[in-house]
């Protein structure tokens, strides 16, 4: 596998105690931290199943390889030279070499990343069994709605600086989301409104008082306009925070 390490021009990085302060450090170290392999660093002469024991060997990992391939359902190509895979297998195999690994933590970049629906749902619920067995999970993806069924923590970053940090565990605020009806939106104090788009409007509900609140979900039903009451979803943490005009 190639190597990705690079000299930093200045700070650190520290785990568990540990810089990579010397060969012996970084060894132990690379021993804690298994990473999502590129595509291009699998080797299209071996098998799937070569990778699976090269991984397992790697971290001197007690992982059975057998009972992961029948869970991600890879019986049918396993066995197979890698340069006949399709993307979708690569990118099985490439989830399955981490976890196979058994490391404390795992660092996954866009796994899922152009899976069909079946192939996504085998590895997050992979990725949840992970998390239960007490395994460090850090994932870079943009699937929002996937995201909030597994993340305990989510960071948003623009230009390599967090800009939103979500505990995904902390009690939210419930916010009114509606068909956007222009006369009703106009009647609604302009706090209120977080956002309109795609005919839709987003309301605050802590900055309307009892009162308001009650009659406009009144009027709402007694019209028949689609809504709904809830905290906000990532998908709308993510419009708010990088896409509102």
């Amino acid at each position: 596998m190639q190597s990705r390490n690079l000299t930093p021009s200045h700070g650190y990085v520290e785990v568990d105690g540990l810089r990579y302060d010397n060969n012996r450090l970084t060894k132990k170290i690379h021993q804690k931290i298994c990473a999502f392999p590129l595509e291009n660093e699998l080797f299209g002469e071996l098998s799937g199943y070569e990778h699976l024991k090269l991984y397992k060997n790697m971290w001197q990992s007690r992982r059975a390889i057998d009972e992961l391939i029948d869970a991600l359902k890879m019986q049918t190509y396993i066995s197979q030279k890698v340069g006949t895979y399709s993307l979708g297998m690569k990118q099985r195999l490439c989830f399955a070499m981490v976890v196979v690994s058994d490391a404390s933590m795992m660092l996954l970049d866009e796994a899922m990343n152009g899976l069909d629906p079946e192939n996504v749902a085998l590895i997050s619920s992979q990725i949840q069994q992970l998390r239960e067995s007490g395994k460090l999970v850090i994932m870079v993806s943009h699937l929002l709605d996937n995201l909030q069924m597994l993340a305990d923590r989510v960071l948003f970053l623009r230009a390599g600086k967090v800009v939103k940090d979500l505990n995904m565990h902390e009690q939210q605020n419930n916010f009114l989301k509606m068909r956007l009806e222009p006369h009703l939106v106009a009647s609604i104090n302009k706090d209120a409104v977080l956002d309109a788009y795609q005919n839709q409007a987003l309301i605050n509900l802590t900055k309307l008082d009892y009162a308001t609140r009650k009659s406009l979900v009144l009027e709402l039903m007694t019209n028949d306009i689609p809504y709904s009451i809830a905290p906000l979803s990532l998908v709308d943490e993510f419009r708010l925070t990088f896409q509102r005009q």
